[in-house]
């Protein structure tokens, strides 16, 4: 009986001990004397009274703080060193709002002259804060405060601080220095007018940096310390942070000394609402694992919304971070955490950063807006990012986010063994240039991703501020150098300048079941490194479509042979560039089918012009282009390389034919008798040719006189061992009255080639819109979706050249769809499923007709 008594009264006594408490805030009902354990009156104040608790002890581990809902929590919360302790809104007026901005109330504004005006926050940061301009000076060190113009509808603008140039313009650097040093003949100023004042510099397509000047004399900018690119000719830059340069709408400074902020408009700022940034962070959890943070608006902080230090397990969800200088989300070190369902926005650094730490889980988030404002938020590499994880991290899951509106990359994932899937990027590269929707860099180890079912599109890029004439590149899946053990299966990617980048030294890297459309090049590998060559890349089952004559399939480079790929059962729809394929030379798909891909399959578009005849207007312009008894009208060029022969019997033509034999690609088959063309003027060119290996030969109309130079057209056409008849549908930007029609050969090796059937009728255009003729549908939702066809069809062809009439997407899936039609079906007839990933796997083909 005495057992059962003191096992009874410890089991008591450890209940006590262990129960967790529940202490409330509300700026508005609150005082920091109460015990904080009820609402209303007896709730707490301020952040700073939370933070004092919970560095003595008196909020322990398990406690939960509320935040009064709709209320402004003026100040920020540190938990460290306290596990298990969550932080939510209560009361129904929304998330409650950790503010790590002020109000500038409109009665402080006070005229200056010569339309600026000045607001002593002292006050204000007393009572909101608890501290004076000075000691937030301290605590921000070189970051910058912000000023927020906040409209009625409670959306905020980040305002400039006193810049030069005025607007979002900038200067450009004419010579470098050092690398701490530039110089600009035409800047403006007596010595050292410039020192203080901080400098914005693009050092490199994909970095902008700020550095504190240190010194100015005679155009020479000196900064405080080493720009991490050295400057260089051409790049842009500018200045901010000079109160003298305080003259342009909206323009702003701030004098920490004495808690004064200074605003430029030839207005009244009290006509505005207001909010000044000081604080560097929201919420800081540092060695405390089992944080909770749910349902609260994080806004106007200078580092990070949100920073978790060495604190695993902790969850940040539903939440709301906005108006953010740097990072809207910062973690570091804090193992099998989960970030879900947030929503994060304007944000100059980035969304959300992982840094170092395994197992944690970024899901269901939307964020836009980040980066997008050129030379702010972060300095230097890995700036402008949605989201990241860096070399130091494993096993990060980045699923289901969307990410959009971006200045540079949409999801950088470096790391090992991270699993992207089902997320979409699109709208990124908007300020700077090299990157892409995705991107890794795998130098320092970036090995073991898989990425599935993602979708993305519209990587831009921005060059303005770069060197003047200078390259751009962008991408939607970009594998850096290095880069090993990656499965790119089951995404899509469309209206980016290039599908998927391979960089040198990349190793074993699957590109399997994409579908890629409408990009410049859809798989690119780099070129011309004499060694770190990529090695052991497979491109297989991938849908891969253009809609101009520019684009290519696939750009394999000049050196890949001595590296390893191969492709397989991939589809390519190229119908208006007949050599889409590079390797080593321009290809076509005959010939990559017959020397590299036997199981390649070429869609049947048949978009093989950006024209089409409305109306013929000629007879046939060529007199002899059937053959039948010669080949008068014909001549070679020079005629002792060009060899021109009558061949009475040919096969698979009708009759005699035109046989050409050339032995290098100099060498020209001209129509001699000369026609009339004009400016703007549409032909219809058909002929049928054969060859006994492929040849790509090039036809294109010629001036007859004086300069013999091309009018603006050509058209490039495939013979092979199999007599095709071939028709394009043209519009020649130029015109003459003695004009000849050219064909020549493109391949260096000797050949002949037979010719017959040659018409030319001059026609009257209508245009063909490709986008329309060959198109994509995507489904970017966690649901089936069936989806009626574009453009007001009533039927399409799958790319294996069945007919349907609707089209079912699974979730993140997509099909490109081909000739569409009219007319051609009946309600309730011939729907394309699209299936799962998984399920297409187990079947041998993703499109079905049921």
């Amino acid at each position: 009986q005495r057992v059962a008594t003191v096992l009874i009264v410890l089991a008591v006594a450890c209940t006590s001990a262990n129960a967790s408490s529940t202490f409330y805030v509300s700026w508005s009902q609150g005082s920091d004397d109460n015990a904080g354990t009820s609402e209303g009156s007896g709730a707490l104040k301020t952040l700073r009274e939370v933070g004092a608790r919970l560095a003595s002890g008196a909020i322990a581990a398990g406690d939960a703080v509320m935040l009064h809902a709709g209320e402004s929590h003026y100040g920020s919360l540190t938990v460290t060193g306290v596990p298990s302790i969550s932080l939510a809104s209560y009361g129904k007026s929304g998330a409650a709002v950790i503010s790590g901005g002020v109000p500038v109330e409109a009665s402080l504004w006070q005229s200056q002259g010569g339309n600026v005006y000045k607001a002593d926050l002292t006050a204000t940061f007393k009572e909101l804060l608890g501290m004076n301009g000075s000691f937030i000076g301290k605590q921000l060190g070189s970051e910058p405060a912000y000023l927020w113009r906040v409209d009625n509808s409670g959306d905020a603008t980040a305002l400039p601080r006193a810049r030069y140039p005025n607007g979002d313009g900038f200067l450009r650097v004419e010579q470098s220095q050092s690398d701490t040093a530039f110089y600009d003949s035409d800047l403006k100023g007596a010595t050292n007018y410039w020192t203080g004042s901080t400098a914005h510099l693009r050092t490199s397509h994909y970095t902008w940096e700020m550095r504190t000047v240190s010194s100015f004399q005679t155009g020479v900018v000196t900064a405080s310390s080493k720009w991490g690119y050295a400057p260089a000719a051409g790049y842009g830059y500018f200045f901010d942070n000079l109160k003298s340069e305080l003259d342009a709408e909206g323009e702003w400074y701030f004098d920490f000394a004495t808690s004064a902020l200074y605003y430029y408009t030839t207005g009244s700022p009290k006509d505005h609402s207001f909010i000044f940034a000081v604080l560097p962070y929201g919420v800081t959890v540092s060695k405390s694992n089992k944080f909770s943070l749910t349902g609260v608006a994080v806004r106007y902080q200078i580092i990070a919304g949100v920073k978790l230090a060495n604190s695993g397990n902790s969850t940040v969800a539903d939440c709301e971070i906005a108006y953010q200088a740097k990072w809207g989300l910062y973690a570091s070190t804090s193992s099998s955490s989960t970030f879900t369902r947030n929503t994060i926005t304007s944000a100059d650094g980035g969304g959300i950063d992982v840094e170092g730490g395994f197992s944690t889980t970024v899901s269901h988030n939307k964020i836009s807006n980040v980066g997008m404002r050129p030379g702010y938020g972060f300095s230097g590499v890995n700036g402008a990012i949605g989201m990241q994880s860096t070399l130091s991290t494993t096993h990060i899951t980045f699923a289901e986010n969307e990410v959009w509106q971006v200045g540079y990359i949409g999801l950088r994932f470096d790391g090992v063994g991270n699993l992207i899937e089902k997320n979409i990027i699109h709208d990124v590269m908007l300020t700077l240039d090299d990157g892409g929707c995705m991107y890794t860099w795998g130098k320092d180890a970036s090995t073991g991703h898989v990425l599935r079912n993602n979708v993305v599109y519209n990587s831009i890029s921005n060059v303005s501020s770069a060197i003047p004439g200078t390259w751009t590149f962008s991408v939607g899946y970009y594998f850096d150098y290095g880069v090993t053990d990656v499965l790119l299966e089951g995404n899509t990617v469309y209206n980016c300048p290039n599908g998927v980048f391979v960089q040198y030294a990349c190793d074993n890297i699957t590109i399997k079941d994409n579908v890629i459309y409408n990009t410049s090049q859809g798989v690119l590998f780099a070129q011309n490194f004499e060694e770190d060559y990529v090695t052991n890349i497979k491109i297989e089952g991938n849908t891969i479509a253009g809609i101009s004559a520019s684009q290519t399939a696939l750009n394999l480079g000049t050196h890949t042979e001595k590296g390893s790929f191969t492709t397989a059962n991939n589809v390519y729809c190229f119908t208006l560039n007949t050599e889409p394929f590079y390797l080593t030379d321009h290809h076509s798909f005959t010939w990559w089918q017959s020397n590299r891909e036997p199981s390649a399959t070429a869609c049947p578009s048949t978009l093989d012009s950006e024209y089409s005849v409305d109306k013929i207007l000629s007879e046939n312009l060529i007199q002899n282009g059937d053959f039948t008894n010669g080949t008068s009208g014909w001549v070679g060029w020079p005629s002792t390389n060009s060899l021109l022969s009558w061949q009475s019997a040919c096969t698979g033509m009708n009759g005699g034919c035109l046989k050409w034999t050339v032995d290098d690609t100099t060498n020209a088959l001209i129509y001699a008798n000369r026609f009339a063309t004009t400016a703007n003027g549409g032909f219809q060119l058909e002929a049928t040719a054969s060859a006994p290996q492929d040849v790509a030969i090039t036809t294109n109309f010629v001036r007859h006189h004086d300069s013999f130079d091309s009018l603006g057209w050509s058209w490039t056409f495939t013979a092979t061992a199999e007599p095709t008849h071939f028709t394009h549908v043209l519009v020649t930007p130029k015109g003459d009255n003695l004009t000849r029609l050219d064909f020549s050969k493109n391949t260096a090796s000797s050949t002949t080639v037979l010719l017959d059937n040659v018409v030319l009728y001059s026609v009257s255009t209508k245009a063909r819109i490709p986008g329309q003729e060959i198109v994509l549908l995507v489904n970017p939702t966690d649901e089936a979706v069936k989806q009626d066809l574009p453009y007001g069809y009533d039927a399409y062809q799958t790319i294996a050249g069945q007919t349907t009439c609707s089209v079912e997407l699974s979730p993140f899936s997509s099909v490109v769809l081909i000739n569409p039609s009219t007319g051609d079906c009946d309600v309730g007839s011939q729907t394309t499923v699209v299936l799962p990933l998984i399920a297409a796997m187990l079947c041998a083909s993703v499109l079905l007709l049921l």
